[in-house]
Parts: structure tokens; sequence; C-alpha cells
């Protein structure tokens, strides 16, 4: 029962990152139309390969190339030309090969270089707008410190900071409207 529970939570965190990402996605200028159709393709694919892997927009991906693309032309060109390279390594299937040459270490620090890349725009996040990025920052510490001997305290810090957003997000609009 745990188990499934655990899955149900996962699936709800994926369907929300993916919403936040997309808008993400937007604020760099990717036209939405597009990057949705590409969402349906990989989610086509993945049932017909019948893939376990989630699918979502890759907030670091985005952010990274939204922050070093010049302008959109070249922010879409860094992504398609990833896309590729990761289609190429998955139809030859080298990514489990890949990951076991270059080892846990390796595997760990590229982790913690997405790590230092999403806190940055954490960062600036609460700097825009210091209400929002600090009650966030502060859900994600609270959760992590609560979860963390869990071997599922991503998933559990994903579904509270997507449900603590669109909690914030309904506050904001009531407070617009009296």
């Amino acid at each position: 029962m745990k188990a499934i529970l655990t899955d149900l939570l996962a699936i709800i965190g994926v369907v929300l990152n993916g919403l936040p990402q997309g808008l993400l996605a937007l604020t760099f200028g990717f036209a939405s139309v597009p990057t949705a159709l590409a969402f349906f393709v990989g989610a086509v694919g993945n049932t017909i390969t019948q893939s376990v892997a989630p699918i979502s927009f890759q907030a670091e991906t985005i952010t990274y190339a939204g922050t070093a693309g010049k302008d959109r032309s070249e922010r879409c060109t860094m992504i398609f030309i990833g896309g590729v390279i990761m289609a190429l390594i998955g139809v030859f299937g080298l990514l489990t090969k890949i990951v076991n040459f270059v080892g846990e270490d390796v595997a760990y620090g590229m982790m913690a270089g997405v790590g230092i890349i999403l806190v940055k725009a954490a960062i600036d996040m609460i700097k825009s707008d210091a209400i929002s990025g600090g009650v966030s920052l502060a859900a994600a510490l609270i959760t992590y410190y609560f979860t963390k001997a869990s071997a599922n305290t991503l998933v559990y810090t994903i579904v509270i900071l997507h449900c603590q957003c669109i909690f914030q997000q309904r506050e904001i609009q009531h407070c617009r409207r009296g």
C-alpha cells in the first residue's frame, strides 16, 4: 500500500512539475504550442516503448538555455541539439553504459551541478519576489528536514512545493479581487 501511495504522489508531482516548467519556458521565449506538442510526442513514445522515465520540460535545461542563449533562436538550437544527442544515446541503448562508465561519483557531481544551477534560479526568484521566493524556499527546507530519512524525499518536496504554489497563487488572486 505504501508503494502505491508513493507512486501516486510521484505521478501527481511529475504532472504538477510540468506546469511551472512550461511557464518557465515561456518566460525565456519558448513557444507554448511546439513545447506542448513535443511533450505529447514524448508521452506517446514512452507509452509505445513502455518506458518508465518521467517526461518533463527539464527545468535545468530550460534555465541553462534561457540564461546562456542570447536569443530565442540560439536557445531553441541548444535544446534541439541536446534532444538529438539524448535521442541517439537512447536509440543505441547507451545511457546505462555511460552512467556505469562515469561512475557514481561523477553522476553525483553532475546532479550537484544541476542543483547549483537551480539554486541560482531560486536566489534570483527570491530577489525578484521576496515573499513568493521566501515561502517556496521555506517550504522546501521544512519538507526536506522532515523527510530526509526517506528515499522519497524528492517526491515529497515536489508535491509540497506545488501544493504551496497553487495555494499561494489562489491567495494572490484573492487579494487582487478584494
